[in-house]
């Protein structure tokens, strides 16, 4: 893992995702503040993104120049992550548990 290359973080909680069935899920964004194009980890859990192990992660990646969106999920396919970016945010990576029943990751 890089070196971490800030401790100043911008976090914006609570962003709101809305699923094809009308039902809101939230994200919190971790980023360098002032950073320019960066690449996008996307971290996904059902209803957990509050939790501290989550949290640090989000920290610990976003200190090491990486945007890092924390999503609380349910079974259905979610592609807003990478759509919802502006453009030339950088690459993507994703990480986590596939639940059983199918929780994807788009790209």
């Amino acid at each position: 893992m890089p070196e971490a290359t800030t401790p100043d973080l911008e976090v914006t909680h609570d962003l709101r995702v809305p699923m094809p069935d009308g039902v809101v899920l939230l994200a919190d964004r971790y980023r360098p503040r002032g950073a320019g194009p960066l690449p996008v980890v996307l971290v996904r859990t059902p209803y957990g993104k509050h939790k501290f192990g989550v949290k640090g992660t989000g920290r610990l990646l976003a200190r090491r120049g990486m945007q890092v969106v924390v999503q609380n999920v349910r079974h259905v396919r979610i592609r807003w992550a990478v759509r919802g970016l502006p453009p030339g945010e950088g690459g993507r990576a994703g990480f986590g548990r596939l639940r059983q029943g199918g929780l994807a990751t788009a790209a």
